[in-house]
């Protein structure tokens, strides 16, 4: 890459952790580019022209010598340097990606090779927080089509790695677009596994607002943090793995962009099948079934949100060459009854050693039984049914130990899973029944007691729907790693109330 005013400067790597790639120039460094603090500037690896990142300027005096430049880790890692100390650094022109916002936020459609060209400058980093939070924001107001999703999903997977799986069957998958508890996906896996003919590598995310991602449970049993090799070694070996997808680099311009997303909170929802479609086709993923979660604490609250998501999943994938099943599934009721990384672990193993059978146990049965369809493994209408065969008979049991113990075991029995050392009881004050359940207010509970960061923290509802119940009787047991979190996390819930008692007669007139 020549551009003007450039400088062959000494790289310094400081291990420092940024939402975007910074570098850190001596001020005469600076004016000889024509540089000021928070403007841009392109890196280039001086052995490989083609591997270049843009970086964030911030202009130090005394930190770095002149002819010296202070990179992050991050931008070591992109720039591929290894023991190479020079980079070459250059004034950053605007990306030509900036037109293309504009167009976006006018409400006009994108083609592909705008949204190649916006997704490259994403990788390289070209465009600023501002620029790249306009256009999320774009994105969120005026949606995008079909098509927009379609080339936003193939570019993103192809500017990542690919999971190549050496195997003779159907490489599978299921996503949850959030919002739910319960471990599904747990339960769900070494059903699937238990076929011949069928693969599940489910690479999952880590909590960012629910209380437990995942990931979060399953490292509670093994290792998630797996290279890519290894990944492939456990699948291939089991047939089924579920490990932390932030381990490879299967769609970094993905996750550059939810950095972007999270702290507003803002999840758009054509970006949202893009992401979640692109992570599946780096994969390898020939059949998927998507689970739509729909209730008033979901992100999807109403039937016809549902269905309209639901559809551009299917059609999105058939363009990708996925065949894709959209399933919507009640999320008016907490799914299981924990919420918290080793609770809702310890749940699943429960559930696989056969000691009762909930709510979270048939959902995962039904979500398999689609999966065991849509492959064609069984008859249609006899999924839902074999899979709750594979977990009467132990099989799904005997293959959940045998992918921890692939992965890096660390439990593997239900009574073995370490708890928060303190908890806490927390009583209904008056007699009555549970007119409702928050899953919102659990999880806020669960997450005041330091879930899901704290794998032992969390929360475990003792009651149902509409049950009575009587003054004294326990409503929620909260667990927590120290007593100060223990204390604010109780107090928190009492004046939330994620649980809602009442009595029958509201009003009493003479």
């Amino acid at each position: 890459m020549s551009k003007p005013y450039s400088l062959t400067l000494k790289a310094n790597s400081v291990d420092l952790e940024t939402s975007v790639v910074v570098c850190m120039l001596n001020e005469n460094d600076a004016k000889v580019l024509g540089v000021s603090s928070e403007d841009r500037v392109v890196l280039t690896n001086p052995n490989n022209k083609e591997t270049y990142v843009s970086a964030v300027v911030n202009i130090v005096k005394n930190l770095f010598k002149q002819g010296e430049i202070g990179i992050s880790s991050q931008a070591h890692n992109e720039l591929q340097l290894g023991n190479d100390k020079n980079i070459i650094a250059c004034r950053a022109d605007k990306p030509e990606s900036y037109d293309y916002i504009k167009k976006k936020m006018n409400g006009k459609e994108l083609t592909f090779d705008e949204i190649k060209q916006l997704v490259d400058d994403i990788k390289h980093n070209k465009l600023s927080t501002i620029e790249l939070t306009a256009f999320m924001t774009a994105v969120k107001i005026n949606g995008y089509t079909i098509d927009e999703i379609y080339s936003m999903a193939k570019n993103i997977s192809d500017n990542g790695k690919q999971l190549e799986l050496n195997v003779d069957g159907i490489i599978v998958d299921k996503h949850s677009i959030g919002g739910i508890n319960g471990r599904a996906t747990m339960i769900v896996v070494p059903i699937i596994s238990c076929f011949e003919e069928l693969y599940m590598p489910k690479t999952s995310s880590r909590a960012i607002t629910s209380a437990s991602g995942t990931a979060d449970s399953m490292e509670v049993l093994a290792d998630v943090n797996l290279s890519a090799q290894k990944l492939q070694e456990v699948v291939e070996k089991t047939h089924g793995a579920m490990v932390w997808g932030g381990a490879f680099d299967f769609a970094p311009v993905d996750d550059k962009i939810i950095k972007i997303e999270r702290p507003l909170q803002m999840d758009p929802e054509g970006q949202v099948i893009a992401s979640v479609l692109s992570k599946k086709l780096s994969a390898g993923a020939q059949k998927v079934v998507i689970d739509v979660p729909m209730g008033k604490d979901m992100k999807v609250k109403t039937l016809s949100d549902a269905e309209r998501i639901s559809g551009s999943f299917v059609a999105t994938g058939k363009k990708l060459g996925i065949d894709v099943r959209a399933i919507i599934t009640d999320a008016s009721v907490p799914c299981g009854n924990t919420f918290g990384a080793a609770l809702e672990a310890k749940a699943v193993l429960e559930i696989l050693e056969g000691k009762y059978y909930d709510n979270l146990a048939e959902k995962a049965c039904e979500i398999a039984g689609e999966l065991l369809e849509l492959c064609n493994v069984v008859e249609k209408g006899q999924g839902t049914q074999k899979a709750k065969e594979l977990l009467k008979n132990g099989k799904a049991l005997q293959k959940m130990k045998e992918i921890i113990a692939a992965q890096g075991k660390r439990f593997d029995n239900s009574k073995d899973v370490p708890l928060g050392q303190f908890y806490e009881d927390v009583l209904a004050v008056k007699p009555g029944y549970v007119r409702e359940i928050s899953i919102a207010g659990f999880t806020q509970t669960a997450l005041a007691s330091g879930a899901p960061f704290d794998k032992g923290a969390g929360v475990i509802c003792m009651q149902k729907q509409n049950s009575s119940v009587e003054k004294g009787d326990v409503l929620y047991r909260i667990y927590a790693e120290n007593k100060d979190k223990l204390a604010y996390a109780v107090a928190y819930s009492k004046k939330i109330e994620p649980i809602k008692v009442d009595q029958i007669i509201l009003e009493e007139i003479n």
